[in-house]
């Protein structure tokens, strides 16, 4: 009895100590494998700025890649103004928000330490299928690329290689914004107007026969009517922020053939036309047509939709026959300052 506890003793003994060696045979190999970054020693103020601003300012180009597609940008001059175009994969006006929003979040990054580029660390930090690419061309042809690998969500930080430093990946800050989840609808451009509230100087709207229905002028901070009647400026805010908030529900980029004679003829018909002002005496026109037929190749029912067009615009917009509520109900005479102040509410 004693004999056989004592080779039981024996052979577990034996037993846990090879199972020691193994795993401390594997747990050598796996730190090997995932060796811990190797950080160097850098003076962080030479580093201070991955792309410094005057190199921002001479892009016009950019290369978006995140997980949900590759989205292509350039600079591109309308009617004598630039604006940024989506090129690929489907040619559209962009989002200017969207594109300084990548810009923007660029600019604040926060550098936290700087790490030795090697294959080791390339791979610790996903560089090597990085979350998201960036790039940038600027005016002379240079060109800057960014990739950014993983992110940490335990001290929201991430990992970002730059081209023209080769030698060096950066440990960041977590960008502020989540471009990972922008998406084409992200950077299509759906707003119908050119201009924002604060660059409005005038603003005319027409009926389809040449008719004036409402004209308003801003004079040193305040709106006036037509012979230079006041109007009440807080109302003619409210009026001009839902003007500005009409969307586009499809963009026509391209022309479907069955449609084309038709939907030349309805944009040749206005139902009502808008003339824009800007304080630096740029115009812009927009012509809303009457009510479409159907159209078949653009899932556009009878009735229920209209189309509007601008000289200054690349495409047509197709908008819901809701926004003609907004012609409809707004007047001068509603936005006209009262000669007196209300008593009772």
């Amino acid at each position: 009895m004693f004999l056989k506890l004592d080779i039981n003793a024996r052979l577990l003994s034996q037993v846990a100590l090879g199972s020691f060696l193994t795993i401390l045979v594997l747990a050598l190999a796996l730190s090997e494998f995932f060796q811990a970054p190797k950080e160097n020693i850098y003076d962080l103020s030479k580093y201070s700025i991955l792309i410094p601003e005057e190199t921002l300012s001479q892009v016009v180009k950019v290369d978006f890649k995140n997980r949900l597609g590759t989205f292509k940008f350039e600079l591109q001059n309308d009617n004598g103004r630039e604006e940024w175009h989506i090129v690929s994969p489907r040619s559209f006006p962009a989002n200017h928000d969207s594109l300084e929003l990548i810009f923007q979040v660029i600019k604040k990054i926060s550098i936290r330490k700087i790490y030795e580029r090697d294959k080791i660390n390339i791979n610790n930090f996903s560089l090597d299928y990085p979350l998201m690419s960036i790039q940038f061309y600027e005016k002379t042809g240079e060109t800057v690329s960014l990739d950014l690998g993983l992110i940490n969500p335990v001290d929201s930080s991430t990992y970002v290689s730059i081209s023209n430093q080769p030698s060096i990946i950066y440990h960041i800050n977590a960008l502020e914004n989540a471009l990972e989840k922008l998406d084409l609808t992200s950077f299509v451009e759906s707003r119908i107007f050119h201009l924002n509230k604060t660059q409005i100087s005038s603003i005319k709207i027409s009926s389809s026969n040449n008719s004036t229905l409402l004209q308003l002028s801003k004079k040193d901070d305040n709106w006036f009517g037509r012979s230079d009647t006041p109007m009440e400026n807080d109302k003619v805010e409210t009026f001009i922020e839902e003007m500005l908030m009409m969307r586009s529900q499809i963009i026509i980029d391209r022309m479907p053939e069955g449609a084309k004679d038709l939907l030349t003829k309805s944009m040749a018909t206005d139902q009502y036309v808008i003339q824009l002002k800007g304080k630096e005496g740029e115009s812009f026109t927009y012509h809303f047509s009457n009510l479409l037929p159907a159209i078949s190749d653009l899932k556009i029912e009878k009735y229920q939709n209209i189309i509007v067009s601008s000289p200054e615009r690349r495409f047509p917009y197709i908008l819901s026959k809701e926004v003609l509520s907004f012609f409809t109900k707004n007047n001068e005479s509603k936005l006209k300052k009262l000669p007196f102040k209300k008593l009772f509410y």
